[in-house]
């Protein structure tokens, strides 16, 4: 099956719900103010980092990427992120616990 958050799509997914959300979005106000200083390689840099982090939870956390997804901790900034590029795609977390729940 294929996995529309890879690593290298997360990146992207993320780099870009970084320059749209973070205006309108009071959730993520810590990281507009991080990213607020012009150097136009930090989103790209907290993309990757923050990718980095989302692919350990889809193998360790994947109770809270399911739970983030269904709409829980609406002010967390990462869930929020984690919402806005998870939304209706496959990812390796859902089909794991999809996997598991088969056989529970």
């Amino acid at each position: 099956a294929d996995d529309d958050l890879d690593m290298a799509t997360t990146q992207w997914r993320l780099y870009t719900a970084l320059q749209a959300d973070l205006g309108s979005d009071a959730a993520l106000a810590p990281l507009a103010g991080y990213l607020s200083d012009g150097d136009a390689l930090k989103p790209w840099a907290l993309a990757g980092e923050l990718g980095n982090v989302f692919e350990k939870y889809q193998a360790w956390r994947r109770d809270w990427l399911l739970r983030w997804e269904g709409g829980a901790d609406p002010d967390d900034p990462q869930a929020r992120l984690w919402r806005s590029i998870a939304t209706g795609r496959q990812y390796r977390a859902r089909r794991i616990g999809q996997y598991l729940d088969r056989y529970a």
